[in-house]
């Protein structure tokens, strides 16, 4: 699964993309809070073939509070598992 320390490892399309060495920033841009929902993450992500899609994460689902640091981790992303594909399942 994902955890804090696997930055060069994100969820894109429903695949890991381990193409990405800096993390989310070199396959995203205009990466923003929406104005009206401030726990919503959105970008334009690049997809595998280079054209892009608005993408967002629901940062309540995928950030907690423990004991005062801000950590990786819900039941949804504590549980994903990738398969020999490369597909989450």
């Amino acid at each position: 699964g994902l955890s804090q320390n696997s930055s060069d490892t994100h969820v894109t399309a429903g695949t890991l993309d381990k193409r990405d060495d800096g993390g989310f920033r070199n396959t995203c841009k205009y990466i923003r809070l929406a104005g009206g929902t401030p726990n919503i993450l959105r970008a334009e992500c690049q997809r595998i073939d280079g054209t892009w899609r608005e993408a967002y994460a629901d940062l309540d689902t995928c950030l907690a509070n423990r004991k005062g640091v801000l950590k990786w981790g819900s039941t949804v992303i504590d549980n994903i598992v990738e398969n020999n594909n490369g597909e989450l399942t």
